[in-house]
């Protein structure tokens, strides 16, 4: 028992004693009360010894994993033409599938490259086209305006570069930062 249930006991049983001492001359004789007053005091002490436990908050359960791959969309060419969109920018590691939609006027072409480089400084040997440095999926044709393709690819944790490798297109600012968080 701590200290502070000690203390409380002890007025306990004090104001216990007190109250069957107050209660006027019954015939009752001093070692009678005392004798009562030490049984009440017991009797308090033994009121007082339950323990209370505060009542617990059960923790809540992990969220579950979504089943299948990560789906991620790409848009390219809008909102202007040299614009190169994911939705969303930061997924698990994981199966992913990439839905891309060129919404352009011009053909667009989707290429992943896993890097520590931003995509605004990319090396020029990373995007040297058709051998792009940590490019992690297959050379695709490029895309037609108005066409969807998608993308199956298993992704690791870290950085990857999206660039559009159609001549120029990089150079004009159609490319984005991704990230793939610890799964």
């Amino acid at each position: 028992m701590t200290g502070r249930w000690r203390g409380l006991t002890a007025i306990i049983a004090l104001g216990a004693a007190l109250i069957v001492a107050g209660c006027g001359d019954d015939g009752e004789s001093a070692a009678e009360r005392t004798a009562g007053q030490e049984g009440a005091a017991a009797t308090a002490t033994t009121a007082t010894t339950a323990t209370t436990t505060a009542p617990t908050t059960p923790t809540a359960p992990a969220p579950a994993k979504p089943k299948g791959p990560t789906r991620v969309r790409v848009v390219l060419g809008a909102p202007g033409e040299f614009s190169l969109v994911p939705t969303p920018r930061r997924i698990p590691a994981g199966p992913v599938v990439f839905t891309v939609v060129n919404r352009g006027t011009v053909e667009h072409e989707l290429v992943i490259l896993k890097t520590a480089r931003r995509a605004a400084n990319l090396a020029p040997e990373q995007i040297e086209h058709g051998n792009e440095k940590g490019r992690i999926n297959k050379h695709p044709e490029h895309q037609e305006p108005g066409t969807t393709m998608t993308i199956r690819v298993n992704m690791r944790r870290g950085h990857y570069s999206m660039i559009c490798n159609v001549e120029g297109h990089y150079q004009a600012g159609q490319y984005a930062d991704f990230i793939v968080t610890e799964g």
